[in-house]
């Protein structure tokens, strides 16, 4: 039990290293996507047609705090509402072309800033880190 509370902490500390760390190295101040749009975007990339109550659950954030930003990147063109087409009655969302576009550039810029913090690690380390990234993809997808 123990070696499993060790891997809980350890997990919970690089959950939080990981916000810390875009907020601070991989998002450049120059970057107009700030943590919480990136947060729906990637979301909306990855999941088609959600509800804003949907949207809010992923984030971890009030329906009602997230309806304003989320109108925001409607007016901006990132994301657009739609009827669902199972439910005339529900409207889901997802990204617009340009949000799409957004991601995309954005996931590129973060890809680069990673490539180059991992080009200083030696060959053992850099397989070190790509075999945990495989792990924890593996492992955490099945959830």
């Amino acid at each position: 039990m123990k070696k499993e509370r060790e891997a809980a902490e350890s997990f919970f500390e690089l959950m939080n290293f990981g916000t810390f760390f875009y907020k601070n190295y991989l998002n450049p101040e120059k970057s107009d996507v700030s943590l919480q749009r990136m947060g729906v975007l990637f979301i909306l990339f990855y999941n088609k047609d959600q509800s804003l109550k949907d949207l809010a659950h992923y984030l971890g954030v009030s329906a009602s705090n997230l309806s304003i930003m989320v109108e925001s990147m409607v007016k901006d063109g990132l994301v657009k509402r739609e009827q669902d087409q199972k439910d005339r009655r529900k409207i889901v969302l997802n990204l617009s072309e340009k949000g799409i576009e957004k991601f995309n550039k954005e996931k590129e810029n973060l890809v680069k800033k990673i490539t180059e913090w991992i080009s200083d690690l030696s060959s053992e380390e850099k397989d070190k880190f790509l075999n945990s990234c495989d792990f924890l993809v593996e492992h955490l997808s099945s959830i």
